[in-house]
């Protein structure tokens, strides 16, 4: 995929099929552009932009040439960040990772070329998969403003969302612990239904250990300890600010917290009924992971078990395209490889099940399924 300015003689035609019913126009431009959109006030917002914000319009295109998505870009000088708008691709293009794709060249772009040190994008909280498809390539919310926008009989609330150049993991997480749970369980897709779901797997029983690997402030502890609260959990963190949190929410439970990476934080022998990772290791590579995985392997008990719920890339190229940005990005920064930087690398579930057994799990079995989030159990 490639990027290059609009030209209306040649995109237009392919933009205005696009955008093909009312509620479609009202998600992608707010109205900003009369609908129906025709060639001349779709011409006339695009013209306003320019001069009120110094936007500039771009469309992303195959290597073919063929037209696959479009957007607008700014820079506000004043504070060095970049502004993105009228976000949208073409209808056969979605659900495949071209939107992400595009997006990630729009940041390289924003990022490399007008050397802009945040960009932001408003999306309507209703647009769910829009506003996922942002946060998986790194955009989080800001702030939100309820109900702004009437259309018909519904009245939709307007999510502004930042992305930043890397930042560690750390204080990425901890630079967001207000209104983080929030975030996690209103945000992500059927987030409140996962995550219950997962503590329900857990086992149950007084004298049960449980590790929790990136636990941050513990969502699924909130639901585990009212099905078990006489367990003992071990939870690891980069963040001490979630860990802090998390002390202080279960104050009255057997909690023990260690910050430090789990990759590196000794997991002792046959001490642990079941481990548990929740939204946390789409962050790391396979490489990565097996040896991880090896030392949680020997830190289960004879029937232990594990359960991971992530989100996984859709395809083998949506892995790849991940890990390239990533590795992009790292290179760039002149981040080293043992430094733990935010960024979304997640691998397909295929290659999730391979690490696993690669580590020494007898089997891998699939519990559940939201979208792209999926709870894995992997046996002893």
């Amino acid at each position: 995929m490639r990027i290059r300015p609009y030209i209306e003689s040649k995109d237009y035609e392919y933009l205005e099929k696009w955008i093909d019913n009312e509620r479609i126009h009202a998600l992608w431009c707010a109205n900003l552009i009369p609908y129906p959109i025709t060639r001349e006030n779709f011409r006339s917002v695009l013209e306003k932009n320019a001069v009120d914000w110094t936007g500039s319009a771009y469309v992303a295109t195959e290597n073919s040439g063929e037209i696959m998505g479009f957007f607008c870009y700014s820079v506000n000088t004043d504070d060095n960040s970049g502004f993105l708008m009228f976000v949208i691709m073409d209808s056969k293009a979605r659900g495949k990772g071209r939107g992400k794709e595009m997006l990630r060249l729009a940041l390289q772009y924003a990022f490399d070329i007008t050397g802009v040190e945040s960009v932001q994008i408003n999306v309507f909280d209703e647009n769910v998969a829009a506003k996922r498809c942002y946060e998986k390539v790194g955009f989080v919310e800001r702030h939100i403003e309820k109900n702004v926008f009437p259309y018909k009989s519904e009245c939709w609330s307007r999510c502004n969302m930042v992305v930043h150049k890397l930042e560690k993991m750390g204080e990425f997480f901890d630079n967001r612990i207000e209104g983080y749970e929030d975030h996690q369980l209103t945000c992500i897709e059927a987030a409140q239904e996962f995550y219950p779901f997962t503590a329900s797997c857990l086992p149950l029983g007084q004298n049960v250990r449980i590790l929790d690997l990136g636990c941050g402030t513990g969502l699924e502890l909130d639901y585990y300890f009212k099905q078990n609260p006489l367990a003992q959990v071990t939870g690891i963190d980069l963040a001490p600010g979630m860990l802090a949190a998390l002390e202080n929410k279960f104050a009255d439970r057997k909690i023990t917290v260690i910050q430090g990476s789990y990759f590196t934080v000794p997991l002792g022998e046959n001490c642990y009924d079941a481990a548990v990772s929740v939204e946390s290791l789409h962050h790391f590579t396979k490489e990565e992971k097996v040896p991880l995985y090896c030392r949680v392997h020997k830190a289960l008990k004879k029937e232990g078990y594990f359960l991971i719920t992530d989100y996984f890339a859709s395809s083998d190229a949506e892995e790849v395209l991940h890990k390239k940005e990533f590795d992009r990005l790292k290179s760039q920064k002149g981040v080293s490889d043992n430094e733990y930087y935010h960024y979304d690398i997640p691998l397909t579930v295929e290659h999730e099940t391979q690490a696993l057994l690669e580590a020494g799990f007898s089997s891998v079995e699939v519990l559940g399924h939201w979208g792209a989030t999926y709870t894995l159990k992997a046996l002893i």
